[in-house]
This record gives C-alpha cells, sequence and structure tokens, in this order.
C-alpha cells in the first residue's frame, strides 16, 4: 500500500556491475570494490544468470581457482510493468538486497534496497509505528572479545547475517554483519608483506595464516545507528534507506534490518485473491475464457507445487496478422519468485491453443530446471 503514483521506473537505478559467469574471482572482486557493499550481476554473453556477494566466497573456496559460477545465488528479476509490492514481495522472499530489471531479457537497470525502503518510509502502513514493533527480538549477540571466525561460525550456525557487539556488562559497542567482515577478509586487506596482511581501516598487520583468530573489534561498526524504542518507523526507514546493508539498533529490543521492514509491510498489505495476473485477453466466449483460465492455474499451480515458494504469473496476450475476422495470438508467460525466472511464448490462430503452448513451453523450463534425480 504504497502511493499509487510511484511506478517502477521510479525505483530503477543504471547504476550496478556485471561480472561474466565464466569469469575468475579476481574479477568479482574488483566488481565489489565498486559496488558498495551491494552484490554484482552475473551474466553469461547477454543472459542473467543470477547474483555474487562478497559472503559467498566464506564457503571455503579457493579463490585462485574457483569461477563465478559455482558462487552465485540465483535471485528473481523485474520488469518496468511490476509493482512496488511486487518489488518488495520478491526481495523479501529471494533475502537480497538488489533485484535485477529487464527488458526485452536485458539488464537494464536494478532496484536496490534503498530505493525501497526510500518509498516505503511514506506508506500509511508505518505511521503509527514505532522501532519496538519492527525490531527482532532477542537478538543474538557475541562478545568484543571473541574472534571473526566465531562470528562467523554463530551466523551460519544461526542463519543470521548480523551479530550485536557487548562487553561483559552487557553494554551494545557495535554491530558486525556477514558481508562487511567477507569485505574485510578479501577486499580491504591489501598485501603488505609476506606473512601478513594490513587492514584497510587502521594500521593492524595480520598473519595471513590465521585471518580469523583477530577479534570482532578490529572490524566491527563503532557507530551504529541506535534508536529508542520509541521512534517512528518513518524515521527508522529512513535511517535505513541511507545504508546498502541496512541495519538499526534498538535499546533493549534487538535490531531492525530491511528484511524485517520489508516482512512487516508485506503482512500489514492486503493480499491479492490471485497471483496469476491476465492482461489483453482477446474477446472470447466463456467457454473458451473458462478454459484458458482453468489452464493457467493448472500449470501456476504446478510451478508452486514444485518450487514451494511465493511466486507469481504474469501471462499477455497480444494479437497480430490480422486476416479478416481471424488474427493471430501470441502467449507470453513469466513466472517470477525466489529464485531465477521462468519465460515462455506461443503463437497460434487459436487462443485457447496458443494458451495451451504457452503452458507447455514454460512447463518444460520447469522440467529442465528440476529434473527428478534418476533411479539407481
Amino acid at each position: 500500500m504504497v502511493d499509487a503514483r510511484v511506478s517502477m521506473n521510479d525505483l530503477i537505478s543504471s547504476e550496478f556491475e556485471t561480472v561474466s559467469n565464466d569469469a575468475p574471482i579476481s574479477k568479482l572482486l574488483a566488481a565489489l570494490k565498486k559496488t558498495e557493499g551491494l552484490p554484482a550481476i552475473v551474466m553469461d554473453g547477454g543472459d542473467y544468470k543470477g547474483l555474487a556477494s562478497v559472503s559467498s566466497l566464506l564457503r571455503n573456496v579457493d579463490i585462485s581457482k574457483t569461477k563465478v559460477s559455482s558462487i552465485l545465488r540465483t535471485a528473481p528479476t523485474l520488469v518496468p510493468s511490476h509493482s512496488v509490492d511486487d518489488a518488495v514481495r520478491l526481495m523479501r522472499d529471494a533475502d537480497v538486497r538488489v533485484l535485477p530489471v529487464l527488458e526485452n531479457n536485458k539488464v537494464t537497470g536494478v532496484v536496490p534496497i534503498r530505493a525501497l525502503l526510500k518509498v516505503l518510509s511514506k506508506s500509511p502502513i508505518f505511521k503509527d509505528v514505532k522501532a519496538k514493533d519492527l525490531a527482532e527480538k532477542n537478538s543474538i549477540s557475541i562478545s568484543v572479545d571473541d574472534d571473526i571466525g566465531k562470528a562467523i561460525k554463530v551466523m551460519k550456525e544461526k542463519h543470521i547475517k548480523k551479530l550485536v557487539v557487548m562487553d561483559a556488562k552487557r553494554n551494545v559497542l557495535g554491530i558486525v554483519k556477514l558481508e562487511e567482515l567477507a569485505g574485510d577478509l578479501l577486499l580491504k586487506m591489501g598485501r603488505h608483506n609476506r606473512t601478513s596482511y594490513r587492514m584497510g581501516r587502521g594500521g593492524q598487520s595480520i598473519p595471513d595464516a590465521s585471518p580469523m583468530t583477530i577479534s570482532v573489534k578490529s572490524v566491527m561498526d563503532e557507530s551504529p545507528v541506535i534508536v529508542s524504542q520509541y521512534e517512528s518507523a518513518r524515521n527508522v526507514l529512513t535511517a535505513l534507506s541511507q545504508q546498502n546493508n541496512p541495519v538499526v539498533l534498538v535499546q533493549g529490543n534487538g535490531i531492525i534490518s530491511s528484511h524485517d521492514v520489508l516482512d512487516f509491510y508485506l503482512s500489514h498489505t492486503p493480499q491479492e485473491t490471485s497471483r496469476v495476473s491476465i492482461s489483453h485477453l482477446p474477446d472470447i466466449d466463456e467457454i473458451d475464457r473458462a478454459f484458458i483460465e482453468e489452464t493457467l492455474q493448472r500449470t501456476f499451480s504446478r510451478f508452486e507445487r514444485t518450487l514451494k515458494s511465493d511466486h507469481r504469473m504474469s501471462v499477455v496476450f497480444k494479437q497480430s496478422n490480422k486476416a479478416g475476422l481471424r488474427a493471430q495470438t501470441t502467449v507470453k508467460i513469466s513466472i517470477h519468485g525466489a529464485g531465477k525466472p521462468f519465460h515462455a511464448e506461443a503463437s497460434d490462430w487459436k487462443v485457447r491453443l496458443a494458451t495451451k503452448e504457452a503452458c507447455k513451453a514454460i512447463e518444460n523450463e520447469l522440467s529442465k530446471g528440476y529434473r527428478s534425480p534418476r533411479p539407481r
């Protein structure tokens, strides 16, 4: 529920970095240095493949030999016709901070989390909401005396990306973020000599044999945004929208991340009765219309059962090559969600057949990506 005058075009940024699917990790690192913490867009020729972020490199990979293709993560894409709510839902479900925008199957821009948060800060949903209503209660913390290795281990075990840093008296000293930890280890270290690295911030030298043993105090954010639990949600969202890796600490009530905001917004937004949108359907009789709607819904249901996550289907009909009372119909189907998008189209002089063939084509795409393993 945002201002209806806000369109996808208002959120799109032309500032993004791309890297080839078969490029070495060194190329990815060079691209990530320019993104200020946002993932890079991975391409295979002219085709979008996914996103690659610095935290992906914490998977015990050999940086000197690994290709970008082995660490990328699939992520949904947007098209200009998507709504702001669509962007919120896809970003929440995929748990990413940027979504590529495709036009004619080419990446023409990205929607970053900052743009979404800026728009949501003006939504009436957050008018009377306080910071404590958004905060993750009982957020997990770590001692200032712990090392990076422990911080990363806790994050992986708890499936989280942020930790509050406290002293022995439980006073908040700062926060560590998975992306920034990875950046400190992989991007902000320059070779100082044969046996040590030098941190990009400060002059501390770290033995390259054990970079995980340094204290989190050396890499934590010592000046995070801290607000009262009674701070207005709109002010919190404004503070979050000024960060590429958004997080706000709430006194006595944990932390607020962008995921918390997106989740709150969607849980308080009226849901559409159908996640299958059909546009420009030609003027046909009720029997044909019922057949088409049933066919599309059956195809969409198969995707839901297979992918087991929130997806949406967009179906666009277009007629051309008109000959007398007849016209050729092209049916374009797109399915977007938390994962790679699916696209297919088919044409026929009969609307029912064009729809049936388009459904068959996109189901084939699903089968290619999710083949069942052969019995041994």
